[in-house]
């Protein structure tokens, strides 16, 4: 699992907020002030890489989030510790 840009991480932390499938409106109400445009290009990313599912309820696009954030943050603690303490909990206890 790769460590998300801040643009996305912000659309799929709003998801993981709701705790259920979701709409783009819904996303834009929680979120910071981004256009339409901007939001429907990080869930088309966040798609691609597997943290998203979308799907088709009538006219709307829903949105479902496949990787849940435990999993998530537990990757990305292991990826800050090996990454910046070389593995060594001493090191970022110490820090």
């Amino acid at each position: 699992m790769k460590q998300l840009p801040n643009s996305e991480l912000e659309i799929i932390m709003i998801i993981w907020e709701y705790n259920r499938p979701v709409t783009r409106m819904e996303i834009e109400e929680r979120g910071r002030h981004l256009d339409k445009t901007s939001v429907l290009a990080y869930l088309k990313r966040l798609e691609k890489r597997g943290f998203v599912e979308i799907s088709k309820e009538g006219k709307n696009n829903i949105f479902t989030s496949i990787i849940t954030e435990q999993d998530y943050m537990k990757n990305e603690s292991k990826r800050i510790l090996k990454e910046m303490y070389h593995n060594s909990l001493k090191n970022f206890v110490c820090a």
